[in-house]
């Protein structure tokens, strides 16, 4: 039952982030080459896509207010959002198959090396968000109710 449960959150994920996907205002892109367009060197740029990324993820050099400007942006919820939730639902069914109790610490620690590395990425070298902009609404959503429909 935990399994089914966390395989649907991982699938409400992907498609929240097809959602986001229709709004120029909620693309992880806009964001990150917004911050990018203030620096004046390749360094100054990638300092700055980092400390974009930061904002919004971890919100400090180690995590210490995580998630405190967390935003459900397209790019975001698919890269970042999706990866976590993944690894957590993971180590959750192993130790259920294992019979063990979850190792909290180890899989915050393991979290923590997602997250930062998450964060260390540079737009020159991943895409977390569609090249081709916003997606059309309509288009969408008639996408999202197939996918309910073969999911009843």
């Amino acid at each position: 039952a935990v399994d089914i449960s966390l395989s649907k959150l991982l699938d409400i994920i992907l498609q929240m982030d097809k959602v986001m996907c229709t709004q120029r205002t909620t693309l992880l892109s806009s964001w990150i080459s917004h911050a990018r367009q203030w620096g004046s060197s390749s360094a100054e740029k990638d300092d700055l896509e980092f400390n974009a990324r930061n904002q919004i993820s971890l919100w400090g050099p180690k995590g210490q207010i995580k998630d405190y400007a967390s935003k459900q942006w397209c790019g975001m919820l698919r890269s970042f959002y999706f990866p976590r939730w993944e690894f957590f639902a993971q180590q959750v069914n192993l130790a259920l198959s294992r019979r063990q109790v979850l190792n909290s610490s180890d899989v915050d620690k393991a979290l923590e090396r997602l997250e930062e590395q998450w964060n260390s990425r540079r737009s020159s070298t991943f895409k977390s968000f569609p090249d081709e902009g916003p997606q059309v609404p309509s288009e969408t959503i008639m996408d999202l109710k197939e996918l309910q429909a073969a999911a009843a």
